[in-house]
């Protein structure tokens, strides 16, 4: 896997995991901030879970149509980027950073709303 086809991975990876980041959560109580947040760690396991190459670009369409917006897909995957041979490492690498930006996106969402 090249350094550029890595890239496109940890990019799509932060963009599916900061997705619940975009709404807003000054007007939401704690207990739906949290709610919304399981749903989003649920989802993001059933993409790591994924073994074919199609299932998991249909569990990344699944993904836009549940949380209402679109991840910008990065032009690679449609470029030959992710391909069956390197499908396993791109979903690894994918997976991760996604988890990553759940994570950062869930400590700050819940000690911003422990703060007020």
């Amino acid at each position: 896997m090249t350094d550029e086809e890595r890239s496109v991975a940890v990019t799509l990876g932060k963009t599916i995991g900061l997705c619940v980041s975009k709404r807003d959560n000054e007007t939401r109580s704690k207990n739906e901030i949290e709610r919304d947040l399981k749903r989003l760690k649920g989802d993001l396991i059933k993409l790591k879970k994924v073994r074919k190459l199609t299932d998991f670009l249909s569990e990344i369409e699944r993904l836009e149509v549940r949380y209402d917006f679109s991840l910008g897909i990065p032009d690679g995957l449609l470029d030959g980027k992710l391909r069956d041979d390197n499908f396993r490492e791109f979903k690894g690498y994918c997976t991760i950073s996604a988890m990553q930006a759940y994570s950062n996106v869930r400590y700050y969402a819940l000690k911003e709303k422990e703060g007020n």
